[in-house]
């Protein structure tokens, strides 16, 4: 294996989920945040011109700031036991109103008249989901396990599955182009490895050696007749997805590439016991020198690799041809002054055939996206900036213009606090709204506090902070944003659930128009007119989900007007939904005004799984229309019926339902309730009855390879 290759193998020994890298990302901040045991006041901010990113030019420049970044994070910090690790991701949460599609007879035969869709954030933005809906003929595609599952969901009565797909991985998110008739899947293959030595038996997973190797691949498929779905492209990739968007027919894509040690020096047990001995140097002198000679060892393993080595790679299989090349080149790249984790973050955009590949790059540890039709945005947080260790929380915001061409990197922007999801951030009418939250530790006291900042580009590469509203909810979290228009909400949380609403019609003097104090939380807000909201929490007891409406008609006297919480089982319990943190399983059919999520609630004496639909009327409150079980169809899936059955069989935690979809044909409305299980079809206008389902079978478990163990991270 020549050193380039070492130097690129590494990067599979990283966690494999995003929120993993969210969580680390926080905890970074938090630390960062809080300084040393000194602790002296945490006031150090970054300046912005240190955060403004600027072209690497050529090969060596990168390799130059690869190298330093590398030497940083390994260089030994007291105070600290192991070297840190570099953090990718960002905390994921919530949307808009939801796609429809159109068509004009209402007979049972005839198109739907009306199909919700994927719950986005921005109109004309939209956002990987793992279902998706062709709603001029009724199809659903949904990403199930290693497979694409193509159902007929129209007409309900005859719900069948038409195709699938082996993707060979688990599919976690997908693009449907309706007009071209072609998916996007992006997917995640696990192979299970164990060395070939010693013999397989028992549990592989137990075995010395074992581990994962995973690739993340782009699949892109042809659906032009539905239940023969055929793969036209695949690309394998270096790094893991942060996120994407697609607008119209063109996909915006963030992939995220940490940058680790060269295998020779990673492997090397003699490194690691000279970093360990650092925090065993009987003084300062001593450490001092423990310390250059790691950094040296650092520089000393970096130099003889190429610069191609240290740039993402992407290899693409089409028409019996595979081609590796780079993603972009060193002159591609962008870097800001100052040093941080190494982590490159590539901003490609596609066309969902696969064609017309253009990128850009920047050296940043990437944490949240979010896009208008015309930029993207990622953040990052200070905690991967190696400039101070006690400077305040922080976020750089980088803008990139989005259109058919290569992402053009326009400006970047700093604010204090961190983001905690795509809905803190916000463009309209060429300003950038963001909400923060930060915690900062002086003399031994935390104090948290919530701003928000409305930026704007000054022409000079530059957000420039145009007007702010500083220090509401003193104390609290901060647990859901909404921008709608010239209007901001946010929900902050300690005890008690702040609903804090905004003017911002003047973006040179916003203010914080009023706010309503009442038990619980809410972690999603979801617009139901210009004067209310529907929101997703927990209630007071926080045991159980509540949804809620509020009157927001008047800005300074925001009202709670209904609130709704399924009822628990005698002897209580706890009643959960996904959308409270995934906004993509709320799905509110705006037409019929009926909202549909993902229930589960259990109690010693009882359990349900499945998805549940609401009744919304500003006038009358919230009501419980169905709740439809998804257990039996999990315990046909996972339970096997041949003789003898040793013990009971009971799957019903396994259905996992995760999305819905609300199909209307005139006047009748039909659910569609999605699990890992499978499909049911269930009639929301009386009678209210089961129409139809489809049952998915089992998931196959990753292949268990063996092969020597070479290349991980000690």
């Amino acid at each position: 294996m020549d050193s380039n290759t070492q130097f690129r193998v590494s990067w599979v020994t990283r966690k494999v989920h995003a929120i993993i890298g969210a969580v680390l990302a926080l905890a970074l901040l938090y630390a960062c945040g809080r300084g040393s045991d000194a602790e002296p006041e945490a006031v150090n901010r970054l300046p912005l011109a240190s955060l403004k990113l600027n072209s690497l030019k050529n090969c060596d420049a990168y390799k130059t700031y690869v190298t330093e970044a590398l030497v940083e994070q390994y260089r030994p910090r007291r105070g600290s036991q192991l070297p840190a690790e570099s953090t990718s991701g960002g905390p994921q949460s919530a949307p808009t109103a939801p796609a429809s599609g159109d068509g004009s007879a209402s007979t049972a035969s005839s198109a739907p008249t009306h199909v919700t869709g994927t719950n986005n954030q921005e109109a004309g933005v939209d956002e990987p989901d793992i279902v998706k809906t062709d709603a001029k003929n009724g199809i659903l595609y949904i990403a199930r396990g290693n497979s694409l599952r193509i159902v007929a969901g129209h007409p309900p009565k005859e719900l069948k599955e038409l195709g699938a797909l082996d993707a060979g991985g688990n599919v976690y998110d997908l693009f449907l182009d309706e007009a071209k008739q072609r998916t996007v899947l992006f997917s995640a293959h696990y192979d299970q490895r164990v060395p070939a030595s010693p013999p397989m038996g028992g549990d592989a997973m137990t075995l010395p050696g074992f581990y994962q190797r995973v690739q993340y691949v782009v699949s892109f498929v042809d659906v032009s007749n539905p239940a023969q779905p055929m793969l036209t492209e695949r690309w394998t990739l270096d790094g893991f997805p942060l996120d994407a968007r697609r607008v119209d027919t063109r996909i915006h894509f963030v992939l995220s590439d940490p940058l680790e040690l060269p295998v020779s020096l990673a492997n090397d047990a003699a490194f690691w016991k000279l970093y360990s001995s650092y925090y065993n140097a009987p003084n300062t002198d001593a450490a001092s020198a423990i310390e250059q000679q790691i950094v040296d060892a650092v520089r000393a393993a970096i130099a003889p690799i190429d610069a191609a080595a240290l740039l993402p790679s992407i290899t693409i299989a089409k028409n019996g041809q595979t081609v590796t090349q780079p993603m972009v080149g060193c002159g591609d790249v962008r870097a800001p002054k100052v040093i941080t984790r190494p982590s490159l973050l590539t901003v490609a955009s596609f066309d969902t055939d696969g064609g017309n590949l253009s990128a850009s790059a920047i050296t940043a540890d990437g944490a949240t996206v979010y896009a208008s039709p015309a930029n993207l945005y990622i953040t990052q947080y200070s905690g991967g900036w190696f400039n101070n260790d006690e400077h305040r929380p922080q976020t750089a915001i980088h803008q990139f213009s989005v259109s058919s061409a290569a992402p053009q990197y326009v400006a970047t922007g700093v604010v204090d606090g961190w983001v905690q999801n795509s809905f803190n951030l916000s463009e309209y009418n060429g300003n950038l709204r963001v909400a923060t939250n930060s915690n900062v530790w002086s003399k031994g006291v935390s104090t948290r506090t919530n701003d928000l900042f409305i930026l704007q580009d000054n022409g000079n590469g530059e957000l420039a902070a145009r007007s702010s509203v500083r220090d509401f909810g003193k104390g609290e979290s901060m647990f859901s944003t909404r921008f709608l228009g010239p209007r901001g909400f946010v929900v902050t949380f300690r005890s008690v659930d702040p609903l804090f609403a905004f003017d911002l019609s003047n973006p040179d003097h916003p203010k914080l128009a009023g706010e309503l104090t009442i038990p619980g939380f809410s972690t999603y807000m979801h617009p139901l007119d210009e004067k209310h909201l529907l929101t997703i929490g927990r209630d007071g007891s926080t045991s159980g989900m509540q949804l809620q409406i509020f009157d927001v008609s008047d800005l300074a006297h925001p009202n709670l007007a209904y609130t709704y919480s399924p009822a628990l089982p005698p002897g209580g319990g706890y009643s959960y939904t996904t959308a409270e943190y995934d906004h993509h399983a709320f799905t509110f059919d705006a037409t019929n005004n009926v909202l549909a999520i993902p229930l589960s609630y259990s109690s010693s004496s009882t359990y349900f799984n499945g998805i549940a639909a609401f009744k919304i009327d500003i006038a009358a409150g919230i009501r419980e229309i169905i709740q439809v079980d998804h257990a039996d169809m999990a315990n046909t899936a996972n339970c096997s019926t041949a003789a003898p059955i040793i013990a009971p069989c009971n799957y019903w935690y396994a259905a996992n339902p995760s999305r819905s979809v609300i199909m209307s044909i005139g006047s009748e409305m039909t659910l569609y309730s999605i699990s890992d299980a499978g499909v049911k079809a269930t009639s929301l206008t009386p009678p209210i009855i089961t129409l139809g389902s489809v049952v998915f079978p089992p998931n196959p478990p990753p292949p268990i390879v063996i092969e020597p163990a070479i290349g991980l991270a000690q």
